[in-house]
């Protein structure tokens, strides 16, 4: 997984959200489109294959890379890069929240509105809402895992602006600095260092 990955998968989530009522999903290029209705576009999505088979197939697939990339987004926040500052793991946090937004708007609107075109299809509408279910599976398990970093990150963060480096200083609430200019140095310098973290990883990120 890298981030060409996840932002082809966003890209795709995002025209399934837009999907209108009486529109149709379409695959070119193994990436999925969307096709207003016409009776020429009829004629045309015939002589090309543009089945609902196909499209639903293409669907699955979604559903399989969005739950592949999200249990790696999570695996890699919590093992790989545990070592490194609080400025990369919410690099991984914000890809991961932008996933969710994006499903949970497939959800409400597109995937919706593909059930209201195929309303006379019993066995259409069942498929599609695999599909919603699936996402609100992946929408759930992203939420809980975001609920559960986004507390532990609370004592991390003051610890990280109230620690430097331990050997040099030690902050008891018995035992304040009292030379606030240096006291800020510090946190100028460790905001420095979580910035130099975050663009060398950024590097091997890509």
């Amino acid at each position: 997984m890298n981030s060409t990955d996840v932002d082809n998968l966003l890209i795709e989530l995002d025209i399934i959200s837009k999907f209108e009522i009486n529109e149709k999903p379409r695959i070119r290029n193994n990436k999925i489109e969307i096709d207003s209705y016409t009776f020429i576009q009829w004629i045309y999505r015939l002589s090309n294959g543009d089945t609902f088979d196909k499209s639903i197939n293409h669907l699955k697939k979604i559903c399989n890379t969005v739950k592949e990339i999200c249990n790696s987004l999570m695996v890699v926040h919590l093992t790989n890069f545990e070592q490194y500052n609080l400025s990369n793991k919410a690099y991984f946090k914000n890809y991961l929240n932008a996933i969710t937004e994006k499903l949970k708007r497939c959800v409400e609107f597109g995937l919706e509105n593909l059930k209201s075109t195929y309303n006379v299809d019993k066995n259409k509408i069942s498929n599609l809402q695999i599909i919603i279910d699936n996402f609100n599976i992946q929408i759930k398990n992203n939420n809980d895992f975001l609920e559960q970093e986004n507390i532990k990150s609370i004592p991390i963060q003051i610890d990280n602006i109230i620690h430097k480096d331990s050997n040099e200083h030690s902050i008891t609430p018995n035992n304040t600095p009292n030379n606030t200019p240096n006291n800020n140095h510090d946190i100028s310098e460790n905001y420095q260092g979580n910035n130099l973290g975050l663009k060398n990883f950024k590097k091997n990120f890509k």
